[in-house]
């Protein structure tokens, strides 16, 4: 199982495995959801073009639809043109009422047989391909990303002509900046490196340096709060997101560790509370999913920790797929 869910993991990392970048994309004919025809080839008619394929009940693609529609309005007289696409069994009722939810414009195109979805050979969902005014697939961008926005408008700016290829690099990837960082941000961004590379012990000490520096780096003390909580030291954990959560009281990402800790030591109502409020501020992390999968199991509710846990590993993956 591990071994399949690694497999996965790894797949993520790409949106489609049946069109290549720099080869033309396939021309899609489909229905909306008011039952007309559509072709892709007509309404990709713009400079740049964006073309999503999501599901509908699945938070990224929702966030990603309404960061697609900001831009949409912002640049659709500029020549963007934009379509999302739902493959599967899926009622155009519900599609139009998650239009209507997210104040959609651009078409919302079914995919009842898949077949579009073959085509592209979509990998996850949701998958973004962003397409030049000569039907090029240019781009892609697998699942949501945190930064979704920003890779979206360099693509598009790019495309549109705004934008040199120079530009839209320094757009995604930014040189570091010559000014002198705070010493606290200087130990907090060296113990984010030593974790990649799984130096835990001397990841812990740069960022408990962080911390408890003058005024304390409070991304430094989430941080620690998490590697806490990884190694069982629940109590040492709930102390930590509670200085934490003094200091910055709208952090939902520190919230959401303190009710992780919370649970841990027996605040079942508080942890949970403290949880949900995290999910519904944004901060996903697959850790909370679990916790609350962990929780719904012990009250014999089943059918809800597994939806919990489904949830979870969703997250885990689309996390492993960000570059």
């Amino acid at each position: 199982m591990i071994a399949v869910l690694a497999a996965l993991a790894f797949s993520a990392a790409m949106a489609f495995e049946g069109v290549e970048v720099g080869k033309p994309a396939p021309v899609l004919k489909l229905k909306d959801v008011q039952g007309e025809a559509f072709s892709t080839d007509t309404i990709f008619n713009g400079e740049a073009n964006v073309i999503v394929f999501c599901r509908v009940g699945q938070s990224y693609s929702e966030k990603l639809l309404k960061d697609l529609q900001e831009i949409y309005d912002e640049l659709q007289k500029k020549g963007l043109r934009a379509a999302a696409v739902f493959s599967g069994k899926v009622e155009s009722s519900a599609v139009g009422e998650l239009g209507k939810k997210l104040g959609l414009k651009f078409p919302l195109l079914l995919d009842p047989d898949r077949e579009s979805y073959g085509r592209y050979g979509v990998i996850v969902t949701p998958a973004t391909g962003f397409i030049d005014k000569k039907g090029l697939l240019r781009f892609y961008c697998a699942s949501y990303q945190r930064d979704f926005m920003k890779i979206a408008r360099a693509n598009v700016g790019f495309l549109l002509g705004d934008i040199s290829a120079a530009e839209r690099e320094e757009r995604l990837r930014p040189k570091k900046e010559a000014a002198k960082l705070n010493p606290a941000v200087t130990e907090y961004r060296l113990g984010l490196k030593l974790l990649k590379k799984g130096s835990t012990d001397a990841a812990k000490e740069m960022l408990r340096q962080a911390w408890e520096s003058k005024p304390p780096y409070v991304e430094a003390g989430v941080e620690l709060g998490f590697l806490l909580l990884q190694e069982g030291a629940n109590e040492e954990a709930l102390a930590l997101f509670a200085d934490v959560t003094r200091l910055a009281p709208k952090h939902a990402r520190a919230g959401g560790g303190r009710g992780v800790a919370l649970l841990r030591t027996g605040e079942k109502d508080e942890g949970r509370a403290s949880i949900e409020q995290a999910l519904s501020a944004g901060a996903e992390a697959p850790l909370f999913y679990y916790e609350l999968g962990l929780l719904s199991e012990s009250q014999g509710n089943a059918t809800e920790a597994l939806g919990f846990y489904r949830q979870g590993l969703e997250l885990a993956l689309d996390v492993v797929s960000s570059p």
